[in-house]
């Protein structure tokens, strides 16, 4: 919650000054649809959003972008399905190739070869009629400060607490964890330490088999994703 309260001040602060400078300036509509995607799909922590970019390279027959996106330590592919007034829509899991080393936008675009994202389209159904039955879509990220439309319902005090009891000789406070992604039944997703995945119920309680998945390989990122969530009956 203190550190809520604390980004809410900061980003008050910061909307302040931008309006009275004439600098508030908010992202394009075509942007946030890229960056909704990338910010709900893929468990990473964006770090600094001014570096923060993307580039749609190709599109298919019925609308489906190949966009390139590089953060400040992280770079790689996504394919969004479609979008409408209010949503981004993709497919879970799936929908996105992970570099976790930094790249210029523009190298990711100046050496893109069809062939690095062959399997990629062929998951996501490149070329083929839309089919929204296999789609997740989560409502557009602000456009000004780049926020999620949904926040995490459970409190930073409690996430805190567990990760304390449940780690030995490990001392965890609320800028060790962040929020990624929430399902249709309130259960959440959150990175900790960019060393595990770990899912919640809306509640605060978990499976205690299956809440926790240790991040061994980044490459591995899509299947980790999809088996934690099997296992903790995610309903995307």
């Amino acid at each position: 919650m203190k550190k809520q309260i604390k980004y809410s001040v900061m980003s008050m602060g910061l909307i302040f000054i931008l309006m009275i400078s004439g600098c508030f300036i908010p992202y394009s509509h075509h942007k946030i649809e890229m960056f909704t995607q990338i910010f709900h799909a893929i468990p990473i922590n964006l770090g600094d959003l001014h570096l923060l970019k993307s580039e749609v390279i190709e599109t298919d027959k019925y609308g489906r972008r190949l966009f390139a996106f590089s953060t400040s330590d992280s770079s790689g592919y996504c394919i969004l399905q479609k979008t409408d007034d209010s949503y981004a829509y993709y497919y879970d899991n799936i929908s996105f190739q992970l570099r976790r080393e930094s790249e210029r936008i523009s190298v990711l675009i100046d050496e893109y070869a069809p062939e690095d994202v062959e399997e990629l389209k062929v998951k996501n159904d490149w070329d083929k009629e839309l089919d929204e039955s296999k789609m997740v879509k989560k409502a557009f990220m602000g456009e000004f400060l780049l926020s999620k439309s949904r926040k995490s319902v459970i409190s930073e005090e409690k996430i805190t607490k567990l990760l304390n009891s449940n780690f030995e000789n490990k001392y965890y406070d609320d800028y060790d964890f962040f929020f990624c992604d929430y399902s249709q039944t309130g259960q959440e997703l959150f990175n900790i330490r960019g060393e595990y995945l770990m899912i919640l119920n809306a509640d605060g309680t978990y499976n205690a088999d299956h809440y926790l998945m240790k991040i061994d390989d980044w490459e591995q990122i899509n299947s980790l994703l999809a088996e934690i969530k099997k296992n903790n009956g995610w309903v995307s």
